[in-house]
């Protein structure tokens, strides 16, 4: 596989990580405690974390099929476009810029919880192996659409990438919600 793409998965495995660590450090009831009426839970943040990689699964295949079919192929090395820069700043923690989220992604009630770390964990999976599929495909050249907003498109590159910030950034999320209602109590 492609180091760049290898790196990309490396990284999905420290997201696993850092959910699992934060999932086991915390009592069941206490992942749902919000800090503030406008904040996620921890619970919320994991959550909203599996609804995007399901989406983000769908694109990745999707435009990984079409490359094949029309031989998109190439070797890399791999860069953000313009729009994957942009996102991959605005999204990076510590968050400056707040944005709402579509209706769609925003997480439900969760439950059972003893199947929210499985279930991200699983997806988690999927992705790597949907970046690994990727792999021998011109990325710079192969375009997705955003599963957040049918008006923004970027590269698959741009795409892996984000999906990885995007996990980043909530995962910082949920640490500092974690932070936040232990000094509650």
């Amino acid at each position: 596989m492609h180091p760049q793409l290898t790196a990309l998965n490396g990284q999905l495995d420290e997201a696993s990580i850092r959910a699992r660590n934060l999932v086991s450090s915390m009592l069941a009831d206490d992942m749902r405690l919000r800090p503030d009426l406008n904040g996620w839970s921890v619970a919320e943040c994991i959550e909203h974390l599996s609804m995007s990689s399901e989406a983000f699964i769908n694109a990745i295949s999707d435009a990984s099929n079409r490359a094949r079919e029309r031989g998109v192929f190439g070797t890399g090395p791999y860069e953000l476009n313009l729009v994957g820069r942009f996102l991959n700043w605005r999204m990076r923690p510590p968050v400056i810029i707040k944005a709402r989220t579509p209706d769609k992604f925003q997480p439900d009630l969760i439950e059972p919880l003893e199947e929210l770390l499985p279930r991200f964990l699983s997806w988690q999976e999927r992705l790597k192996t949907e970046t690994a599929n990727a792999d021998g495909l011109d990325l710079n050249r192969v375009i997705v659409q955003s599963p957040f907003s049918k008006h923004v498109r970027y590269s698959l590159f741009s795409c892996l990438v984000l999906i990885v910030t995007h996990e980043h950034r909530h995962l910082w999320q949920a640490e500092n919600t974690r932070k936040a209602i232990v000094r509650v109590w």
